[in-house]
Formats: structure tokens, C-alpha cells, sequence
């Protein structure tokens, strides 16, 4: 077969010129950002595709995708104080007496202590994480101020001493 009747069984839709490129010729490695940030700006899904240099199925493919993703993500965010206690504690109900066995105390104290920090911080019940450094030189420069407070309306209250007498 020559090339010419090849091209002539082709559908329409495919021009004779594309036959030496591949199937899937969309470029791979564009960035779901971009994506996302031109269909927020208003651009239809064909403009995106466009724009982009894929198809449309690919460029709503993508944003299907990556809306699951973020919804996921939030979602996690959203229970994540619930995520780790349940994290927490079925790695404590997996242990068998043979795992505790092999564990250094270390590696069991480790475990709990990371998922029981994590819920506590996720449910507001940390307390402070305080530098004491900086605790005491607050409270250094609050003493100074006070004490020069204190000179100053000693001060004035000796010139008022002194010029009503």
C-alpha cells in the first residue's frame, strides 16, 4: 500500500500529515496549577486544553483527579485530631505479645507518644511551648520599666512636695 491510499482510509478527522505521529502525543508534565488557575480565571475546559497543549478529556481527566485529591486532603485536615487517636490506637491493638517482645522500650514509647502528642495538639489541648529565655527577659524588661515607672512618680511626687511647701 502506498501512503497516498493509506491517507485515503483514514476517517476525515485525522489529517494525512499526522500519520508519522503518535497515538498519545498530549504532553506529559504540565502542571495541575496551571491547570486549576486558568479554569478560575473563566477559560473553558477547550481554551485550558488549548492553552496547555492537551486534549480536553485530558485537561478535565486532571481537574476530576485533583479535586479528589484536594477534597481528601481537606477532609483529612478536617479530622485529623480523630485520624491520629485512631491511628494511635490500632498500632497499640496490632502489638502482639511477640511485637512488644521486639520492641525496644524506646520504639513503644516513641509510637503512643507521637500519636497522643498529635491528638492533643489537633484538639487545642497543648499547652504552650514556652522559651524560657525569652520568658525571663520579658519579665526582665516588664522589672525595668516598672522600676523606672516607680523613680518617675517618685520624682514627681517629691517636685510636688517641694513646690507646695
Amino acid at each position: 500500500m502506498t501512503e497516498s491510499a493509506t491517507a485515503q482510509n483514514l476517517p476525515d478527522t485525522i489529517p494525512p500529515d499526522s500519520l508519522t505521529t503518535l497515538p498519545d502525543s498530549t504532553p506529559k508534565g504540565i502542571p495541575i496549577a496551571d491547570i486549576i488557575e486558568y479554569r478560575e480565571r473563566g477559560l473553558s475546559y477547550a481554551e485550558v486544553a488549548k492553552l496547555v497543549g492537551c486534549s480536553k478529556p485530558n485537561v478535565i481527566e486532571r481537574l476530576q483527579t485533583a479535586g479528589k485529591e484536594i477534597e481528601a486532603t481537606n477532609n483529612y485536615k478536617k479530622h485529623r485530631a480523630d485520624t491520629f487517636a485512631n491511628m494511635g490506637s490500632r498500632l497499640i491493638n496490632s502489638f502482639t505479645p511477640g511485637d512488644i517482645k521486639k520492641m525496644s522500650g524506646l520504639q513503644k514509647a516513641t509510637a503512643v507518644g507521637i500519636f497522643y502528642d498529635k491528638e492533643r495538639l489537633e484538639r487545642d489541648l497543648s499547652t504552650d511551648n514556652v522559651s524560657h529565655d525569652v520568658l525571663i527577659s520579658d519579665m526582665d524588661d516588664k522589672r525595668r520599666a516598672y522600676d523606672l515607672a516607680v523613680k518617675a512618680q517618685l520624682a514627681g511626687t517629691t517636685d510636688e512636695t517641694q513646690d507646695g511647701s
